[in-house]
């Protein structure tokens, strides 16, 4: 009798042990062994991919054309409205906005064959900022409805505890309005850049700069005559392969998102300015340990400055730390290629799927 009983515990032990395992961890810090391991698939297969992958029907399309096959790709299903509903709203949208990176990123290496690479190193540095910021929401999220174990459980990407150092009582205001703010960034940065790289990747960088030229809204767009000058280096080096004509056109990119898109939306007004320097301790590289170290925004920012002037919302001290990440990020993504980098894309676009199923029933799929 007693040797059923311990038989009997023995077995229930065993099947406890997942709910007393140690919490998750994000892509972020895995292994590249964890990474291949989840990314072990053919990820251009799933859904969002196929959207992405032989759009060479559109080339020749207007800018407008692009710009409205680009948010089709992150429309988010109704739900009823609640205080929920608009940070669940974001969570999602972030979703399908990494994944859309890392698929474009993916389908961008096999555009240039003569290079040999993907000419397009900020889709990827922007699918792993995005799932870097994702993390953000997700708590957000958490922390208002008091909790979500699924996105808690995640060890290094909960920021619950990080926002009451910072705001104390005031956390779960604090991640609330960050998670709406980051929200807002990410959808904006996407309307503006996405349409232009997928267009690149799909018909050539030549195709993107002709467009650009003649649509007349160039004349005073300060965004298209930004994003011109990336694409004029980027049809120089789909010819010559050069890597600092690549990663300097991709850096363009860098001061489009920031300087013209994201600093008005997320980063200008004096709340948001003040909100930028109490996150400047926390806010991390989007660089994967797999890929190796890069400093965080404070150790990076307080190289060339007192520590009382580091403050996130200034776009010059964003960006020249955003710079620095995509070269490290771009060198890496080329040396681990074989080993690593489709594995680690395609990662990131199965552990956006699993967060959509997850999200799906409450948004009323």
């Amino acid at each position: 009798m007693m040797s059923i009983l311990v038989f009997v515990l023995l077995n229930l032990l065993v099947a406890a042990l997942p709910a007393f395992a140690q919490a998750k961890l994000s892509l972020f810090a895995q292994s590249a062994q964890e990474i291949r391991a989840d990314g072990n698939f053919r990820c251009e297969e799933l859904a969002q991919a196929r959207k992405i992958y032989d759009q060479k029907q559109r080339c020749g399309s207007s800018i407008d054309d692009w710009k409205t096959y680009a948010m089709s790709l992150i429309e988010v299903p109704a739900r009823k409205r609640s205080r929920t509903a608009k940070l669940e709203e974001i969570v999602y949208r972030n979703t399908l906005i990494t994944q859309s990176y890392a698929h474009l990123y993916m389908m961008s290496a096999q555009s240039f064959p003569a290079c040999g690479r993907a000419l397009l190193p900020w889709v990827g540095g922007a699918s792993l900022g995005s799932l870097k910021s994702g993390q953000v929401m997700r708590s957000g999220l958490s922390a208002v409805q008091g909790g979500i174990p699924y996105f808690d459980d995640v060890k290094d990407g909960d920021y619950r505890e990080r926002f009451w150092g910072l705001f104390g009582p005031l956390a779960t205001t604090g991640l609330e309005q960050a998670t709406l703010t980051l929200g807002d960034g990410n959808r904006e940065i996407f309307r503006d850049l996405f349409w232009q790289l997928a267009a690149g990747a799909t018909c050539g960088a030549d195709s993107v700069v002709e467009m650009i030229q003649k649509d007349p809204r160039t004349k005073t767009d300060a965004k298209l005559q930004r994003s011109l000058k990336s694409w004029l280096l980027l049809a120089e080096a789909s010819r010559t392969c050069d890597s600092e004509t690549v990663i300097r056109a991709n850096k363009g990119f860098v001061e489009v998102e920031q300087f013209l898109v994201g600093q008005p939306v997320m980063y200008e007004g004096i709340k948001k300015q003040v909100g930028g320097r109490m996150l400047s301790s926390i806010v991390e590289a989007a660089v994967p340990q797999a890929l190796g170290r890069f400093p965080t925004f404070m150790d990076h920012s307080r190289k060339a400055r007192a520590d009382f002037l580091v403050n996130f919302s200034d776009a010059n001290q964003r960006v020249s730390w955003m710079k620095d990440q995509l070269g490290v990020m771009e060198v890496e993504f080329q040396s681990k290629w074989n080993e690593l980098t489709p594995a680690m894309f395609c990662a990131v676009a199965k552990e956006s799927e699993e967060t959509r199923i997850f999200l799906g029933a409450s948004l009323g799929e």
